[in-house]
């Protein structure tokens, strides 16, 4: 009886490892159905469209202060000075899912600003993704080092950053709630620096 039992069980999670293996191929293949490109202006309502109920969903629990807060022609000014960066499936079926901004405050330091990924896209690697062509995009352009703020209280936030390498530099409460300071160095380009020294490609 036991050992029926046991089959029972055994096949039981067998069914769900295979079924756990599944549902990981295809996240893996939605994953490789978008692409990370730079913003145009014209996108500038999509983008606050999507960073609205990001943001919303963010700031559940926290005192909503002004920093929270932007309107359309923020997002249309950053896109005309900064890097902005926005995250859609081919083909823009469903459009803009996620996006970032980044804006150089002084000299190879990069303020990351207004990460955002829908709810609905949440959980499949994709934020993971936009940060490394943020880092990406920041080293081809020299850039030393990225900073970014997020609230303490989000544990699921504080535990992605440290899996993206990014250590915590100082916590301030200034706003009405815990807020870090992450900074992640970024690796010297090797291949750019011997470019600009008069190298070979």
């Amino acid at each position: 009886m036991r050992e029926k039992s046991n089959g029972a069980v055994k096949m039981k999670q067998n069914k769900q490892n295979k079924q756990n293996r599944q549902d990981k191929e295809d996240s893996a293949a939605e994953n490789e159905n978008f692409q990370i490109r730079r913003a145009v202006s014209e996108e500038y309502m999509e983008i606050y469209r999507v960073v609205s109920k990001a943001f919303e969903v963010y700031s559940t629990g926290l005192e909503r202060t002004e920093h929270l807060e932007e309107n359309p022609e923020d997002v249309k000014e950053d896109i005309e000075k900064h890097l902005v960066l926005v995250l859609e499936k081919y083909g823009r079926e469903e459009g803009i899912a996620g996006s970032l901004r980044l804006e150089e405050t002084e000299d190879g330091v990069y303020y990351l600003r207004r990460f955002a990924v829908l709810p609905a896209f949440q959980g499949q690697g994709l934020g993971s993704r936009l940060i490394k062509k943020a880092e990406f995009e920041v080293q081809k352009r020299g850039g030393k080092k990225i900073f970014l703020y997020s609230a303490m209280e989000k544990e699921n936030l504080v535990e992605f950053y440290k899996n993206m390498g990014f250590n915590c530099r100082e916590i301030s409460s200034n706003l009405g709630y815990d807020r870090a300071r992450w900074e992640k160095e970024i690796p010297v380009d090797s291949d750019r620096d011997k470019n600009m020294s008069g190298g070979v490609d």
